[in-house]
Order: structure tokens, then sequence, then C-alpha cells
């Protein structure tokens, strides 16, 4: 719980505030800070009487994120989600340090906080001190990335913060930002895992489970590289909307696109073609067994179909919320969520898990077209032609890579058969490297071309 709510603060402060902070700071610094003041005081007060509304009702919380989990199980869930909620005050003002520090275009602390944040589990894990230790561990590493990005800061601090002025018609359009995106974040974080849990459950045991496990795969590798992107490239969208530079905001966004492209479509048929063994690797041990893998890398198939969209959006989203328009993003989020439920409804009785995850991806690839089709109609010189040849060349390249990883995993399953983990590694190991340099010379060939 704490860990979701820290990632929700994250996506609700940094588009609503990043774009009004680079405003201020380029016409009056010292506003830009007072709004920075008000802001903490403000997330302050609402994490306090989120965690202490979190803190006495635990056991619901418990029952309500698991729903399955009785007696001791649901005490443990509880103990621990009431020893973790300090972690989410220090993640929520790392989360306002990091933003401050994306608007100045400094990404390298924000990346050691989160080097530091993951590695205090780790740690505890490592410690011997069970579940205790793993507790230590992320409390320990949360407070260390709060730290490690706060003094990133030091020097921006300005001696005029303690002066209040007029601050108040600031937060109150970091408010209006932030109230849309409350919504959507909402949907993403509560709705969509509920929605696809609840039909879960209504399917053979251990559906849930393996929608979750092959949900997190989907979700670990749509979001590394266009998170960071989306990130990095923010600011620099705000900066040239406040600087009218269409023409040079419409190249940044083609760009990032083309990188997106560029690594999801060979990913996407990779996880595809080599779901088992990547799902045997990550979890195959102790009582996840053969059948779990199979179970898991069912679902897996076809959030990868998903894959492409799901990295596209944080890099839109973020292009949208620039421009200071929350609404049409937020919009896309509600009719795309009513889309997953009618497509789930349908999909879920020929596929089973299968077509609850079919029917996130699909929806998710509604939202990220219509918000292309919205670009392309609020920049008529941007091109989504252009973006879609792009896609197709590289598509000529992905299909020859696809070959090859597919021999190789014939052959890999067959030589590698009962090697365990090893041999799973082995396997995705050979066929990422034939694929990939397969993938890399066509691609030069083709897009060259």
């Amino acid at each position: 719980v704490p860990f979701g709510l820290a990632v929700v603060l994250r996506d609700l402060l940094e588009p609503a505030l990043l774009p009004v902070f680079v405003r201020l700071r380029d016409q009056e610094r010292a506003r830009a800070w007072r709004l920075v003041f008000v802001v903490s005081a403000l997330l302050v007060a609402g994490v306090v009487f989120v965690a202490l509304l979190a803190f006495g009702n635990a056991e619901r919380l418990a029952h309500l994120l698991a729903p399955g989990f009785q007696g001791q199980r649901i005490h443990l869930t509880a103990t621990l989600i009431r020893w973790l909620i300090p972690s989410l005050l220090f993640l929520g003002l790392a989360n306002l340090a990091g933003t401050i520090l994306h608007a100045d275009k400094r990404f390298v602390l924000p990346a050691v906080g989160d080097v530091v944040f993951r590695s205090g589990p780790v740690a505890g894990l490592l410690s011997g001190a069970g579940l205790a230790g793993l507790v230590a561990g992320v409390l320990l590493g949360s407070l260390g990335k709060l730290v490690t990005q706060v003094a990133g800061l030091r020097r921006y601090v300005p001696p005029f913060l303690r002066e209040f002025g007029q601050w108040e018609p600031d937060v109150r359009q970091v408010g209006q930002l932030a109230a849309p995106l409350s919504v959507g974040l909402l949907l993403a974080y509560v709705g969509v895992p509920l929605v696809e849990n609840a039909f879960a459950s209504t399917l053979a045991g251990g559906s849930v489970a393996s929608l979750t496990f092959a949900r997190k795969i989907a979700e670990t590798l749509g979001s590394i590289l266009p998170y960071t992107l989306g990130v990095v490239a923010f600011p620099y969208f705000a900066q040239m909307v406040l600087r009218d530079e269409a023409r040079e905001l419409e190249r940044t966004l083609h760009q990032a696109l083309r990188a997106i492209l560029f690594f999801y479509l060979p990913i996407t048929v990779g996880v595809i073609l080599l779901r088992v063994p990547l799902v045997q690797l990550l979890f195959q041990r102790g009582a996840f067994d053969a059948q779990a893998t199979q179970q898991t890398a069912w679902p897996l198939l076809w959030y990868a179909v998903g894959l492409v969209p799901m990295a596209i959006e944080p890099v839109l989203v973020h292009f949208f919320f620039a421009q200071s328009d929350m609404v049409t993003p937020i919009v896309w989020d509600v009719i795309s969520f009513v889309a997953g439920v009618a497509l789930t409804a349908l999909l879920i009785g020929p596929l089973g898990a299968g077509g609850i995850a079919l029917a996130t991806s699909l929806a998710k690839g509604i939202k990220v077209v219509a918000l292309l089709l919205h670009t392309a109609r609020r920049f008529p010189s941007w091109r989504l032609s252009d973006l879609a040849r792009f896609a197709l060349r590289l598509c000529a390249a992905v299909a020859g890579m696809g070959a090859v990883v597919l021999a190789v995993s014939m052959w890999a399953a067959s030589s590698l058969a009962g090697a365990g983990t090893m041999g799973a590694a082995l396997h995705l190991l050979a066929a990422a490297l034939a694929g990939g340099a397969v993938y890399l010379a066509l691609s030069w060939v083709f897009v060259q071309k």
C-alpha cells in the first residue's frame, strides 16, 4: 500500500507541479520556491492524514487488497502495512525533490536515489533478519532516497524561502492541474487491477496469481525505458511550450516515439516467443512449478500484445501534461477503462485469463491511438504517417528477428530441457543474442533504405 500510494503521489506531483514551477522559475524565482515550500507543507499534511487513516484501517485495507487471505495472513499483511507507512512520507517528499531536480534537467541524483531505495530491501533480505530485515531495508532505502535527492537541492534553496507572499494563485493552479490527474491515477492504480482480479477470481484456481505475475512482468518491461524517457523529456517539453517552440516540440516528440518503436517492437515479439523461459527464469522455484509457469505465460502472451502502446503512453501523456492539458489524457483514461471492462466481459469466455490481459492491451491501444490523433490535429505539421512508415520498416526487421528467435528457441527448448533455471537463462541469452544481432542488421538496412 505505501509503495502504491508513493507511485500515485509521484505521478500526481510531477505533471501538475513541474510546468508551473518551470514557468515561475523563469519569471520570478522567489515565487517558484515559495510554491515548492507550500506544496511541501500540504504534502506532509496530506500524507500524515492518509498514514493515520491507513494505520487505523490496516485490516480493512488488507481484506480489500487480498480478499482471499484469512486469519494469520490478514493479520500479517495489516502489520506490514503499519510498519511500512513511514516510507510513504519519505518517498512522497523524495518525489517532490525529484520533480524539482527534473525541472532543472538534473537526472543523475534522482536515478541514484532510486538505486539507494531499491538497494534497501535487497540488503534487508540478505541480512538474514527475515521479515524485520526486509521492513528495515525498505524504511532505510526510502529515507536514503529522500536524503540523496534533498542533498541535490542545497544550492537552490534561496534565502527568501521564509517569505510567503502571494502564493495562493500558484498553488491553486497546481491544484487545478492535479484534480483531473487524480481520476486517471485512481483508475490506473486501483480500478484496473481490481477489475482484472475480480474477473480472474471467477476462473480456475491460481488465475488471480498468474494474472498478477504476468501483469508485473509486462508493466516492468513496458515502463523502465519509457518512464525514464518521459521524465527526461518532460522539462524540455514544458520549456518549449513556454517559449512557443512548436516545431522543436514536434521534433522532440517524434524522436522520442521513434526511439520507443525501435526498442519495443522487437521486445514485444521477443516476449511473445520467449514468454515461457522468461517466466521460468523469474519465478519457477519452490511451489511455483511448471504448471504455474504455463498458467502465467498465457496471460503474459496477451499483455505483450500491448507493450508498444504501454511504452508510448508515458511519453505521450507527459507531452500533453507539458501543455497543461490534463483533461484530454484523463478523458481517454475513462473511455479506455470502460472499454476495457466491456472487452474483458467479451473475451474472458474464449481466452480465460488471457482474455483479461488482451482486453487491457486493447484498452491501452485505444487510448494511445486517440492521443496520437489528437496530437496530429493539434499540430498539423506533425505527420503521424511518417511515424507509421517508420514502424512498418521496423516491422520488416522484426519479422526477420522473430524467425531467428523462434528457430533458436526451438533448438534451446529441446537441447536444454530439464536444465532448470540455468537452462532458462541460457535459452533466453542465446535467443536474445541471435535475435538482437539480426534485428540490428536488418533495421539498419530497412531504416537506412
